[in-house]
Formats: C-alpha cells, structure tokens, sequence
C-alpha cells in the first residue's frame, strides 16, 4: 500500500515538473527551427583587398517555395530579400551607388529600399549588426529554382551567392 502511495506521488511530482517546462521546451524549440531555417536561406560574401576583408555582404532570401506555386502571371511574386552590407572604407557607398552592382542572373532590382536598424524586417534575418546597413531588395521574378545573386564592387570584384527556391535534403544509405 505505502509502495503504490509512494510510485503515485512519484509520478505525479514527475508529471508536474515535465509539464512546467514542457512549455518552455517547446518555445525554445520552435524559435531554434525559426533561426535555423532563416540560417539555412542566408549566404554571405566578402570581397578582399590584399588579405583584408572590405566588403562584406550577406542576403537572406525571404520567399522560398511560395514563388514556385504562381500558374499565371497575375500570381507571380517578386524575388524578396534582405541585404546586409559592410564596407570597411571610410566613404562608404550604399547599395545604390554606381561603383557597385546586385543583380539576379543578370536582372537589376525592381526595388531597393535601405531598412533602420529597428526594421521589423530585420527579424527574418539570422543576425543584424550595428555596423552593416540592411536593406529590402526585391526583383522580378524568376522561374528558375535555383538562381545567383551577383554582387560587384568596382573596386574589390565581385562574387555569387547561389539560392534556391526549395531545399531539398539528400538521404544517403549506405550500399553494401
């Protein structure tokens, strides 16, 4: 009898305690899939001059497998990200500069609009730092699945980001 008294406030301590912090566990986890499927859409780029970082560029694509579901023109939806950029040099140009140059295969923006550094845009981004400046960039859009962000520097070159519209994971087995 003190055995079975005993197991049932056992369980229900235990019961108690899990469903407490069951909840948190369960926040935490859907904020960790957030950040890492916003980590999984986002690339960066530098650009060097003798051995030093003076461009850095990241850019987070936003729309995903939504652009893939447009049947006609009228449902087609721009290419969206969000851009971060850095430059190290005093004079520090922007993206809407003539010395530099975004494009998406080979398409300039439709749009380009510099974000505040308390944009609630910059929530869809892993990470915002102080010393870049972010902006929301959006092209035509694009019936490929997989395309490149091109970005150029007059100065420092230029270099590509590759994005997907849909990620697909590999299962590999192992053959014997």
């Amino acid at each position: 009898m003190i055995r079975e008294v005993v197991v049932l406030i056992m369980v229900l301590l235990y019961s108690g305690c899990s469903s407490k912090n069951e909840s948190k566990m369960r926040k935490s986890f859907k904020e960790e899939i957030s950040f890492n499927s916003k980590l999984q859409k986002s690339e960066k780029l530098r650009l060097y001059d003798e051995g030093e970082v003076k461009i850095l560029f990241t850019a987070t694509y936003l729309n995903g497998e939504q652009s893939l579901d447009a049947e006609n023109d009228n449902q087609k939806i721009n290419e969206e990200f969000i851009v971060g950029l850095y430059q190290s040099d005093a004079d520090q140009l922007g993206l809407k500069s003539r010395e530099q140059n975004l494009t998406l295969d080979g398409k300039l923006p439709a749009k380009v609009r510099k974000l505040s550094q308390s944009d609630p845009l910059l929530k869809n981004i892993p990470m915002a730092n102080a010393w870049s400046s972010y902006y929301h960039v959006s092209f035509p859009h694009t019936g490929k699945k997989i395309f490149n962000l091109t970005f150029e520097n007059d100065l420092y070159g230029k270099g590509e980001l590759k994005f997907a519209k849909r990620a697909k994971f590999l299962l590999i087995r192992p053959t014997f």
